[in-house]
């Protein structure tokens, strides 16, 4: 919200650019407020919610690239239930457990560490739908749709995958023919794109937290599409330099490594 605030807030016109700025603040606050308001009366805190101390810890302690493969959330919240009287002394009890650990770690280590992992439980082919499929890995857990017929998990999985596959290829594709690189919304959705990817190199990951990626993917998978289908009909379209069309590719390599490679790595 602060990114895409900022935006609005250096448009033009600037006298109009301001009065948005104002109004989407007064909403974000009005939004919020009841939140901040409840929390305050029963903790003492005025926050909308402040659970990053035990996202964090279970961030840095988690060992798998799949969500629900060896989870340690119940246990860590136990933990984190029995720290403290207090929801503040609990709190403040986390947070010296990570302080403790980024200080115990080297800092290489913590960051391979977290690269190694963090990417393939964000990006992982399986949604919460498919996990819960006969066969998936919430099934270990005695919970989703068991009763399920075979043939339609079968379909419902494979269209899922496939129409994942096919974001995750046309993405960079469309990054690639954006005509709109150098405009103010361009920098804004990879400024975006990189605050999220900063946020989930730390803190705990399931895959269903992708769900804010989604509206910047389909823009550009949308850009992709409609570019290979004004090729196919024979309009002039500007072709990605090679460097470009590089790029493109790793991206999409990687892309895919990060979506199919957690099960088999």
């Amino acid at each position: 919200m602060p990114i895409l605030l900022l935006a609005v807030l250096f448009g033009k016109p600037r006298a109009r650019a301001v009065r948005s700025a104002i109004g989407v603040a007064v909403a974000i606050v009005l939004s919020v407020a009841p939140a901040v308001h409840s929390n305050y009366r029963s903790s003492g805190v005025p926050v909308i919610a402040d659970s990053i101390s035990f996202n964090l810890w279970v961030g840095l302690e988690d060992t798998a690239r799949r969500d629900f493969d060896d989870s340690i959330v119940g246990l860590a919240y136990q933990d984190f239930q029995a720290s403290g009287e207090s929801f503040s002394e609990r709190n403040k009890a986390t947070w010296k457990r990570v302080f403790n650990h980024l200080a115990e770690r080297n800092p290489s280590d913590v960051l391979f560490s977290q690269l190694g992992r963090q990417y393939f439980r964000l990006f992982d082919k399986d949604s919460f739908l498919t996990v819960q499929l006969p066969g998936g890995a919430a099934e270990a857990e005695g919970c989703g749709y068991r009763q399920q017929v075979p043939a339609v998990s079968t379909v419902v999985q494979s269209v899922s995958y496939g129409l994942y596959a096919l974001l995750m290829m046309t993405v960079p594709l469309g990054f690639t023919v954006l005509k709109a690189r150098d405009s103010k919304w361009m920098r804004v959705i990879l400024l975006y794109f990189a605050y999220n990817l900063i946020i989930f190199l730390l803190v705990h990951v399931k895959s269903r937290y992708r769900i804010q990626f989604l509206p910047v993917f389909f823009v550009a998978s949308g850009c992709a599409a409609d570019w290979v289908l004004s090729r196919l009909q024979g309009e002039s379209v500007e072709l990605p330099t090679a460097k470009r069309w590089v790029i493109a590719g790793a991206a999409t390599a990687l892309s895919l490594f990060l979506a199919f490679a957690g099960s088999w790595l």
